[in-house]
């Protein structure tokens, strides 16, 4: 099994910078429309709808102010209509007792009109003003070139004039005025107008009226022309209100937009990083770990065949030396190699041993379980015990009676032995006392055993690479197969515990930890 020329092993960071740098360009982009394109539209169709509202509240008052004027010019048309008033008109008998007092109670829809009645000439035969004035506006009416004129006096406050012919059969005898309120209170006491901040401006022949506009801060004008009457109509409405509401409106819309497109951003991180980056990270984990595999399945496939080839070749060549030893008869000789074959063969086996337990680590699935770690370490004792004797150390068992801790029997017992027995090999045989200690300490993370010895130590150098396949750093002092650490380790990662050690020449120290999880 190899993985050659990884492509995807150490490059998950820059895949992830390029994924965030696409989400904030799609963010930015998004936000970027909403204020240049859907902000300026919304602002756009907000003027329109305002537009269309100022638009049709102006109509409705250019119709108040036509039906205004409307009725009074068919109120007019009833009085000027009455017989008193033609006949009084052609006879010049502007002081009948009867003409006067029906001019005098004459009314227009409730609202008491000042009266005046001109003859042929457009003299005055009847007045109800104050004073009299003269009317030659009124002269194109006589002549019936026009039927209607409509005025506006300024002088008294804004009134309205309207003249229409006095008819006779069917000519023009004479004509009637009626002056009336010109005020835009009178007029538009409409209260669909009166909610409404407006003011009204109207004009005929260049003389004005305008309603009090001090109240309107943004003025917006609609004009109309009451074409009838010569009527200039302007209805003028107050804009600040409505784009002050616009404003909210469209800054509420900006945060709006920000905050979707926050919670746009976050949802697109998110969903990306489980669908793109996550399996991409799992892919990039899972070549890693190929190419470690790989790795050591390499150097384990090259030191095995190195170390079960070594051993066979050194016990065929003694062989071939016995049976030269054997023709010659120098038996003493024939004795130490086949002591040396038998040293090659418990070696030998001893390696296949570990590398059977190395396949075993993957796969053994024994159950948790209660142990006891001093009977536990007094059993590993006892089969050490020739060991222990030959290299004459001290084994110190440091712990409570009856501590147990939750875990894999087989592990405890692999861990413990090839730590102690490693401890006993590696004794220091110039110093006076050997010995191999073990202690226990707890911690919230679990129980921690403490494998301490005055051994030989372990150079500062191998450190880093303590825990490989077949590493062995005092190969004079024992033959083992350099897989005793690596398979420690790997039991240990099997329930979840680690291993540490500290080493000068002074000895050793292994700390190993039995997580919480599984101790007691």
């Amino acid at each position: 099994m190899s993985v050659d020329n990884p492509k995807i092993v150490g490059k998950t960071v820059p895949i992830f910078r390029l994924f965030l740098i696409f989400v904030a360009i799609s963010t930015g982009l998004f936000l970027l429309m909403t204020l240049l394109i859907l902000i300026p539209k919304i602002d756009n169709a907000f003027e329109n709808l305002q537009n269309q509202a100022d638009k049709a509240i102006a109509e409705k008052a250019a119709t108040t102010m036509r039906q205004y004027l409307n009725s009074k010019e068919l109120a007019l048309k009833d009085i000027a209509s009455n017989p008193l008033v033609p006949t009084s008109v052609l006879l010049g008998e502007g002081g009948n007792p009867a003409f006067r007092d029906f001019i005098s109670s004459a009314a227009l829809l409730g609202e008491d009109p000042i009266l005046t009645v001109l003859d042929i000439e457009g003299n005055i035969l009847f007045t109800e003003r104050d004073q009299e004035i003269k009317y030659p506006w009124v002269l194109p009416i006589v002549r019936e070139e026009i039927r209607l004129i409509l005025n506006i006096d300024n002088t008294n406050g804004p009134k309205f004039e309207l003249a229409i012919p006095i008819y006779y059969m069917k000519g023009v005898e004479g004509v009637i005025v009626a002056c009336f309120s010109a005020m835009p209170e009178k007029i538009f006491d409409n209260p669909s107008l009166k909610a409404v901040s407006s003011a009204f401006a109207y004009s005929v022949k260049g003389n004005n009226v305008r309603s009090n506009d001090s109240n309107i801060l943004l003025p917006h004008e609609e004009r109309f022309d009451i074409s009838k009457y010569g009527i200039e109509f302007v209805h003028i409405s107050d804009r600040g209100n409505a784009i002050e509401q616009k404003n909210i409106l469209l800054s509420g819309f900006a945060i709006s937009s920000f905050i979707v497109a926050i919670l746009g951003f976050i949802l697109l991180f998110f969903l990306g990083r489980k669908i793109i980056i996550q399996p991409y990270e799992e892919l990039a984990e899972t070549q890693k770990t190929l190419l470690n595999v790989n790795m050591e399945l390499e150097e384990f496939s090259y030191r095995t065949s190195h170390d079960l080839k070594a051993p066979l070749i050194n016990i065929n060549g003694l062989s071939k030396i016995i049976k030269e030893d054997l023709v010659e008869k120098d038996y003493e000789e024939v004795l130490t190699n086949v002591n040396r074959i038998e040293r090659l063969s418990i070696n030998l086996a001893k390696l296949t041993d570990d590398l059977l337990a190395i396949t075993q680590v993957e796969n053994e699935e024994e159950k948790y379980e209660r142990v006891d770690i001093v009977s536990k370490i007094e059993f590993i004792k006892e089969n050490l015990s020739t060991l222990i004797s030959e290299k004459q150390v001290l084994v110190q068992i440091a712990i409570d009676e009856g501590k147990t801790i939750w875990t894999k029997k087989a592990v405890f017992y692999q861990v413990l032995d090839n730590l102690i027995s490693n401890s006993i090999k590696y004794s220091d045989p110039q110093k006076p006392t050997r010995f191999v200690k073990i202690e226990a300490t707890d911690s919230n993370e679990g129980t921690r055993l403490h494998v301490s010895d005055n051994g030989l130590g372990i150079p500062q150098e191998y450190l880093g690479e303590l825990f490989g396949m077949f590493k062995r750093f005092h190969k004079s002092s024992s033959f083992g197969s350099g897989l005793g650490l690596y398979l420690v380790k790997k039991n240990l990662e099997r329930i979840g515990g680690e291993i540490s050690v500290d080493s000068s020449p002074e000895g050793t120290v292994f700390t190993i930890l039995f997580p919480a999880k599984i101790s007691n």
